[in-house]
């Protein structure tokens, strides 16, 4: 497991949205590129439009507009800081119906209610992320797919330098993710980089019967 870390201010994450101006020209590009990358994983499933998705610490709710625009109705973000759920209805989600403020390490949703659960940029912030790993693994009957900064890559220690960091932020390879989701009966069935491999997303499947 990754120990190193990056230092930031460490606010809670609620004074991070309430100070949230919103994406930078680089931070748009960034967004863009992993629209592209989830794009590209979702095509390679067998996952119907109707599906149930969930967007775990949906922060501004960009990703979860961008499930919508792919087709995915089904789709509903949770996230644990209220000024995110206000971020969120900024841009046009629905407290209450398509968001909804709650802990992703211990959520009201039934086991296997879920056909896929997304989370971007969440676990790498907390230096034991196993209870979301847990729960997302609870919730989902069949996918979860993580989109998670690729700190060891050139480009992100370059990225890192410039816009500097806000929170802290733990330095987790691969490896360590997909050991985690293995333990609970996933295993990595997909990965892809993106933006000069500044990320990369994981994409796991639960087990089937006799699966190994």
């Amino acid at each position: 497991m990754a120990v190193d870390k990056l230092d930031g201010q460490q606010p809670t994450w609620n004074e991070v949205w309430e100070s949230s101006a919103g994406l930078n020209w680089f931070g748009r590009q960034l967004q863009r590129a992993q629209f592209k990358a989830i794009v590209w994983m979702l095509g390679e499933l067998p996952l119907s439009k109707d599906a149930r998705l969930l967007d775990l610490g949906c922060g501004s709710g960009r990703s979860l507009a961008d499930f919508r625009k792919m087709g995915y109705a089904n789709s509903i973000g949770i996230d644990i800081a209220p000024n995110s759920i206000k971020v969120c209805e900024g841009m046009g989600l629905k407290a209450g119906k398509d968001v909804f403020l709650m802990d992703g390490t211990s959520t009201s949703f039934q086991s296997g209610e879920f056909e896929l659960v997304y989370s971007g940029g969440v676990i790498e912030h907390f230096p034991d992320f196993e209870p979301f790993v847990r729960e997302m693994t609870r919730i989902s009957n069949s996918y979860v797919l993580l989109m998670q900064p690729n700190h060891f890559s050139l480009f992100r220690k370059v990225v890192d330098l410039l816009r500097g960091v806000p929170v802290d932020e733990y330095f987790y390879r691969e490896e360590d993710y997909t050991v985690r989701f293995e333990q609970y009966g996933f295993s990595l069935i997909g990965k892809r980089g993106c933006h000069f491999n500044e990320q990369f997303a994981l994409l796991y499947r639960r087990k089937q019967l006799g699966e190994t």
